[in-house]
């Protein structure tokens, strides 16, 4: 994996899908202040350059931008994605799935004690099957019930992790969030039509 380190603006395409993207899942989890809220955050947090992790313009948006908010938050970030430019899924459901992912990491990371990272990795297996990995550091005790992780910020399950979890059922997919020693690791896998 290589590190990521964008400098300052991106070309409008990449962002502004990864910008509709966000601001679709705010507005389905009814995330209201945070919708208000994410115009200005996302443009202060748009890299400079193009970064071409790989050859999905929104997927490499939305990785851009993690990249450079990490960097802000001394956070160091790696990534390795192998995806073509054509998906087998829906680009938004991938964008929805690696942003919250990206986010819960980035907001773990800050808060660990020791080494801090975020480390992202996808790929796509056969022509149908796109396969996403981030892991991040942790600190504290991270809560289940019935199976289900809790959210860290306010009681009850964490709505990001839902929000991946119905993605994944809706294409047919699995995902599976392990723990421990400090590392946070989630696994999903989003099933798209065979070419």
């Amino acid at each position: 994996m290589r590190p990521c380190a964008p400098s300052s603006t991106r070309p409008a395409g990449p962002a502004t899908t990864c910008a509709t993207t966000a601001l679709s899942a705010l507005a389905e989890q009814e995330a209201w202040e945070e919708l208000c809220r994410y115009p200005a955050q996302a443009a202060d947090s748009v890299p400079a350059d193009e970064l071409n992790l790989c050859k999905n313009p929104a997927v490499d948006g939305a990785a851009g931008r993690y990249s450079s908010l990490s960097r802000q938050h001394g956070v160091p970030f790696s990534c390795q994605l192998d995806l073509p430019a054509q998906l087998p899924v829906s680009e938004m459901e991938v964008c929805v799935v690696l942003q919250n992912l990206l986010e819960n990491a980035l907001e773990a990371s800050r808060k660990a004690e020791g080494q801090r990272f975020i480390r992202l990795r996808a790929s796509l297996r056969g022509d149908n099957l796109v396969l996403l990995t981030v892991e991040n550091a942790y600190s504290g005790q991270l809560v289940e019930q019935d199976g289900v992780l809790q959210s860290t910020k306010r009681p009850g399950p964490g709505v990001g992790l839902q929000s991946v979890a119905r993605v994944a059922g809706k294409n047919r997919g699995y995902c599976r969030f392990l723990y421990g020693s400090g590392v946070f690791t989630a696994n999903v896998m989003l099933r798209g039509v065979r070419n």
